[in-house]
């Protein structure tokens, strides 16, 4: 079954049926999801790989520029 992006209606279901603190669903494709908050903010679905992969490479980009800067 491929994956599909979900709405935000069925991404605020999904939160409300789950307690957890991190949105980790693996059938939703969406790399960002809106957080529940007031003001605009997103959050990453960690249930999708590419969020782990731009996550890593981030860390390393910093990790980079802090050995080599300093």
């Amino acid at each position: 079954m491929a994956k599909r992006k979900w709405t935000r209606q069925e991404t605020d279901a999904w939160l409300d049926s789950h307690d957890s603190w991190f949105y980790a669903n693996r059938e939703d494709a969406n790399l960002f999801v809106r957080k529940r908050c007031l003001g605009i903010n997103w959050t990453f679905n960690w249930g999708n790989p590419w969020s782990w992969v731009m996550t890593a490479g981030l860390t390393a980009l910093l990790v980079s520029v802090a050995i080599l800067g300093g």
